[in-house]
């Protein structure tokens, strides 16, 4: 065994085949003890980038990227950086918050292509590591003898007669044209244009060619066209407005408009135009009206809700679907355009890498071993969160998108888009939107040029046009177009493209550059690259356009005059429209929002405060549609979608996780007794103090931050992050690393023994006093705004007394304690009092949150509790763990175990310290993952009690089993898998064995374990199938039951039939139930009068709606019959009854399953298919047609009588 590495190892550029050019990162946030920043674990990787054509790997090797610390402050952050290897490096280029550094030789070579303006190398040095995803390619004369034949006109010339020539190659800023034999080779197609990257170094000239006499960079769109290239003959027409990194002074001197020949040059394709989706984004929405967003925007939003909410207790379905919305995710972003502002999503740069890599462990764990894991769950809610979350704020509909190409003689107002119909209306914008006059409506004219209607993935306008209304130029900018036909109310709203601004238009400001950028004393404000690096890269896009968000979604005051509140929200808008243009011309201007608005933030903020808009003010609470659903009392239209669409349908998820210790089985520990001696000397021994450092420091982290949940969020990340750092210094073989993972995971798998913390617990609670106060401003867990509220707080336990009064004492004659919180709250549920269970911060006590108290109990409550106060300084919250070491009380409060009823959150650690350092060794552990053995405990307690499997009847005998859920145990275990033999329960999984999820179903032979009363269940893996969809026989988690009733008129007959409607002289109703009922209760019965009998109309054709109608009709069927088989229709249900479950199963006329559920819990475990729904609402037609002719024979009987 080798030793571990104490100093990190040289950090170089390399390029590895198949992988691309992995380039180290050096993270200036991060930190060893000993110097400001450090290597990450992990290397960037580019692929297909001009970088790694222009330069041998070899060259590259002293490259490094450097990330800026976010929040240091400081002028000049990236002076003197140690890169630990005694190389001096300065910036050769920036890319976004990437800073490149390279050694003297190699940044002298990058460098020179900004020779005439250096500051083009952060402004632009994206250029040079843009993924081109369709490919990148030297052309090489030398190679193939063909020089590479190129075009150079100006369309943006102040030069009229080169604006003419460029009209005539029919270029636009930053657009050309190139042949379509060309385009091919890079991956292109004849009929779409594709995003270019272009390089020339001088060094590359030859005296037979003529060639530009300085090296640059070009981006921008060309567009396949034969007949102004190869049959001219010329390979591109390059426009000189996508030259970048020459001075613009110099640029028309050093590179005139005329014919080139480029011996060497390289060309690549950053993608292929295509039309895509975008997410609709509230800077969308914020501009109309509260009627048009709901009919628009909240209707299909609606039906997406409705869909979540039937997917998110379905932790297999929930886990495949965050996956595919990951992937989706990531391949939308990868097709953004490297300027795009990213307004939307702005997540750090590490909790995205740590977000992919819990989906990556989603991705791996085909047999869903991990999705009870607690952080995996933990992730799991996140995730849904942040999906409702979308839906409130954004709404479900979809804009489509191409990307944009010039065409100068369009008719104003119209425009060609190949994949629309002829004479289509549409709405065109861009992101971001400063205002609503970025929004417009324009008219698909595709005859009027039908030459262009060959071409896929993009449109075109009129250059005047795209600038003034969406800023739009043509170097792979993406134009959102959505017909109108889809919005119709929000496109009666929206100004024509050929109409005037509704807005003052913004100023256009001259740029300034950076090198010529001064301070209040006129002195150069940057005298060096970094130090532009690292303003570039600084701006406030992201909070103005959330002010400009606030500002225009916000309502007047009460009693305010309409009038006033819209003439200053209008001055304020104009304003910060100013600001965000500023903002966003950033990366190209050293001019900032404080140089021409000084005050301006400052007052955007006040006005927020005086007019909130509760979408902006709890959009990044993390309790958002976590626990808590947006709060829609502001009065501002954008917040009709959470209100109309989304708050109705959403829940709390009620996916559980098991303890932490039942996972210790993925990783086994050596079972060679030497080997195993090793290992836990220097593995688990070097994993416990990673464990102890990490616990420390989570320590410090809550006590410097406070309640502070996104700065808690960020130094989390960044110690993650040196973590990992740390186990890619200690451990570089891969032997060993799998070694330190098992460690690691042994130690984070380790049985938390809870028993002396829950022991001391219970033991000073019974010298605590009942406290009762009004707490101020209290958060409640289902409330996003804080409320006054009344809380009681009781301790655990108290002494028990006997007749006399005096302290019970058990034969060791230690002081008995009996249940008091436990006693509180059954008392609190027998009155009817609403109230929140939680675990005190500091004390072992429960606070119950009263929840809209009467008078009266307040009154009885302080009278009796108001003057006690526990004393917190005067207690020994003291005591001894298993180790003899001194722990406090308050740091860890442990509830009794059968306190399930609790509502606060789970604060059993979730270990995500061994997720987060060796993602890669669990996701190899999870593929290599064989189910083939499985111990079974507590036979003797379930349906099959007195079944001997030790008898030869059983041996090796191939049975089918499947994997049911506890239920009405009332007991934690409630939920948790059970194994069934032939629909009768087993005993459950052990805890060290392996589970496989709810719902599944194998083939094994079983016998007794030699260990004890346990049951060994010898599996085929290949005969193991999981819940593949909604539509599956499958048996999710149950939930607590709901009263439901529904009005059912059995009629006698040999097989009872079942009638969903009700008699003559009854009503059927189908009443919404409350939003926290939704899911779980779809159908009640309240009186009504004067209603009719039902029509089709009247039926929810929702699967979900109609499962619960009629799973609730055969259970109140069996309920008053006791009958087992029971027709419905062509269908037949059949009902089964184990100790813990009624279950039913209804089939079609094929034996085929159509409904399954279990109608002691109330739990749907399969519901009807869309073929099955209809199937039944014909059903319940017929039935109401029979009942309304025989209520109408009726009618006429006592007519004539």
């Amino acid at each position: 065994m080798s030793r571990r590495k104490l100093t990190p190892e040289y950090r170089s550029t390399e390029w590895v085949a198949g992988e691309g050019l992995k380039i180290p990162v050096f993270d200036m946030s991060l930190t060893d003890g000993r110097a400001k920043g450090r290597y990450q674990a992990e290397s960037e990787v580019l692929r297909n980038s001009l970088l790694e054509l222009l330069f041998e790997p070899e060259e590259l090797a002293s490259l490094s990227i450097v990330k800026p610390d976010p929040n240091d402050s400081s002028f000049d952050p990236l002076k003197n950086i140690d890169f630990e290897d005694g190389i001096t490096r300065r910036v050769a280029f920036s890319s976004g918050k990437n800073v490149y550094f390279a050694d003297i030789e190699l940044s002298t070579k990058m460098l020179s292509l900004f020779k005439t303006q250096p500051d083009h190398a952060c402004r632009y040095g994206s250029l040079l590591v843009s993924s081109c995803n369709q490919g990148a390619k030297l052309l090489d004369s030398s190679l193939d003898g063909e020089t590479l034949r190129v075009k150079i006109v100006d369309s943006q010339s102040d030069d009229q007669s080169e604006k003419a020539k460029a009209h005539k190659w029919q270029t636009g800023d930053c657009h050309g044209k190139i042949s379509p034999a060309l385009a091919q080779q890079l991956g292109g197609n004849y009929n779409r244009p594709f995003q270019f990257r272009f390089a020339w170094m001088q060094e590359w000239g030859q005296e037979d060619c003529h060639t530009p006499e300085i090296s640059f960079l070009a981006k921008g769109t060309l567009l396949p066209d034969a007949n102004l290239t190869s049959e001219l003959g010329y390979d591109i027409i390059m426009d000189r407005s996508s030259i970048k990194g020459v001075a613009k002074e110099q640029l028309a001197e050093l590179i005139p408009c005329g014919d080139y020949e480029f011996p060497k040059a390289i060309l690549g394709n950053r993608g292929n135009a295509k039309v895509t989706e975008y997410e609709n984004s509230w800077q969308f929405s914020i501009w109309y009206s509260e009627a048009a967003i709901q009919a628009d925007i909240a209707t299909p939003t609606k039906i997406e809700a409705q869909k979540l909410a039937d997917l998110q207790n379905n932790r297999l379905q929930l886990a495949k679907y965050l996956v595919e919305q990951h992937d989706k995710k990531a391949a939308f972003q990868s097709s953004l355009h490297e300027d795009s502002s990213g307004l939307e999503d702005e997540t750090d740069e590490k909790a995205q890498r740590h977000e992919s890599r819990l989906i990556s462990i989603l991705r791996n764990d085909k047999l869903g071993q991990l999705l009870d894991f607690p952080k995996v769950v933990d992730f799991m809610q996140e995730q849904l969160a942040k999906k409702w979350k979308d839906l409130a704020i954004k709404g479900a509909i979809h804009h489509g998108s191409a990307m944009a190409q010039p065409c100068d003689n369009l008719q104003p107002g119209t425009i060609v888009a190949p994949h629309l119909r002829h004479g289509t209306e549409v709405i065109v914008t861009r992101y971001p939107i400063v205002s609503k006059d970025n929004i417009r409506r324009y008219t698909v004219d595709n005859k009027s040029h039908p030459e262009l209607t060959q071409y896929k993935g993009c449109v075109f306008i009129r250059p005047d046009q795209a600038m003034q209304h969406h800023q739009c130029d043509f170097d792979g900018d993406q134009l959102v177009i959505t017909p109108a036909s889809r919005m119709p109310n929000i496109a009666s709203e929206t100004r024509h493209a050929n109409q005037e601004n509704e807005y003052d238009a913004v100023e256009k400001r001259e740029k300034v550059d950076y090198t010529k950028a001064t301070d209040s004393e006129g002195d150069r404000k940057y005298t060096k690259l970094r130090q532009i690096a690292v303003a570039i890269a600084q701006n406030k896009i992201g909070w103005v356009a959330t002010l400009i968000g606030r500002v225009q979604s916000s309502a007047a005051e009460p009693g305010q005059p309409e009038s006033l509140f819209n003439q200053q929200k209008r001055q304020l808008l104009g304003k910060l429209f100013d600001a965000l243009q500023i903002e966003v011309d950033s990366p190209k201007s050293a001019t900032r929002t404080e140089d021409h608005h000084p005050t301006l933030l400052s007052k955007a903020k006040q006005w927020s405060e005086q007019h909130p808009s509760y979408l902006f003010d709890y959009k990044d609470d993390p309790r958002l549609y976590k626990t808590v659903p947006l709060p829609i009392g502001d009065g501002t239209a954008i917040n009709c979608i959470a209100r109309e669409a989304v708050n109705p349908e959403w829940e709390p998820t009620r996916l559980k996780s098991r303890h932490r210790d039942e996972f210790r089985y993925l990783f086994e520990s050596p079972s060679d007794l030497d080997e195993r001696e090793k290992w836990e000397k220097h593995y688990v021994r070097w994993a416990q103090d990673i464990k102890e450092r990490y616990r420390e420091r989570m320590g410090e982290i809550h006590l410097e931050c406070g309640g502070d949940s996104k700065a808690i969020k960020e130094a989390v990340s960044k110690l993650y992050e040196s973590l990992r750092a740390d186990v890619t210094e200690a451990w570089t073989d891969p032997e060993e690393r799998f070694l330190a993972a098992s460690a690691m995971w042994h130690v984070e798998t380790a049985n938390p023994n809870l028993e002396v913390p829950r022991k001391a617990c219970k033991e000073l609670s019974r010298q605590l006093l009942i406290e009762f106060n009004l707490e101020p401003e209290y958060e409640r867990l289902h409330e996003a705004m804080p409320k006054d509220t009344y809380v009681l707080s009781v301790p655990f336990e108290e002494f028990e007394r006997d007749g006399s009064n005096k302290t019970v004492r058990d034969k060791k004659r230690q002081p008995v304690g009996k249940d008091l919180a436990g006693h509180w709250k059954e008392l609190l549920d027998s009155k009817g009092i609403k109230y929140e269970a939680t675990l005190h911060p500091s004390l072992p006590m429960v606070n119950f949150a009263l929840i809209e108290p009467s008078d009266k109990l307040v009154g009885i409550l302080e009278k009796k509790f108001c003057e006690n106060v526990n004393d917190i300084d005067s207690l020994d919250l003291t005591y001894r763990d298993g180790l003899g070491r001194t722990k406090d009380v308050s740091s860890r409060i442990v509830a009794p175990a059968d306190y399930t009823w609790l509502e606060s959150q789970n604060q059993t650690p979730k270990a995500a310290l061994v997720l987060n350092l060796f993602t890669d060794e669990i996701c190899q552990q999870l593929q290599t993952f064989q189910f083939d053995r499985a111990e079974l405990i507590g036979q003797k307690y379930n349906d099959l009690k007195d079944v001997d499997f030790s008898s030869p009847k059983w041996r090796q005998k191939t049975l089918t089993f499947e994997v049911g859920s506890v239920s009405g145990s009332g007991s934690r275990r409630d939920g948790s898998p059970i194994v069934l033999l032939d629909g009768q329960e087993l005993a459950m999984f052990s805890a060290n064995s392996p589970k496989l999820p709810i719902g599944s179903t194998f083939e094994a032979t079983i016998e007794p374990s030699p260990k004890g009363s346990a049951l060994i269940l010898n599996i085929n893996p290949s005969s193991v199938q999981l819940i593949e969809s909604v539509e599956e026989l499958s048996k999710v988690a149950p939930t607590p039951c709901q009263d439901r009733s529904l009005s059912v008129s059995p009629t006698p007959c040999q097989e009872r039939p079942l009638s969903v409607s009700p008699t003559p002289c009854q009503e059927r109703p189908l009443v919404s139930p409350t939003p926290t009922q939704k899911r779980s209760q779809s159908v009640s019965q309240t009186p009504t009068q004067n209603k009719p009998p039902s029509q089709p109309e009247d039926i929810a054709a929702s699967p979900a709606h109609l499962s619960e109608l009629l799973k609730d009709a055969i259970s109140e069927a069996y309920n008053q019959t006791g009958e087992t088989k029971i027709s419905v229709g062509n269908w037949t249900a059949f009902i089964s009854q184990s100790r813990n479950n009624v279950r039913c199963l209804v089939r079609d006329e094929a034996d085929n399953p159509v409904l399954a559920a279990d109608l002691k819990t109330g739990q749907i475990i399969k519901k009807l298919s869309e073929n099955n729904s209809s199937q039944f609402i014909k059903y319940l037609r017929e039935v109401d047609a029979e009942l309304a002719s025989t209520s109408s024979q009726k009618r006429d009987a006592d007519t004539q009588l």
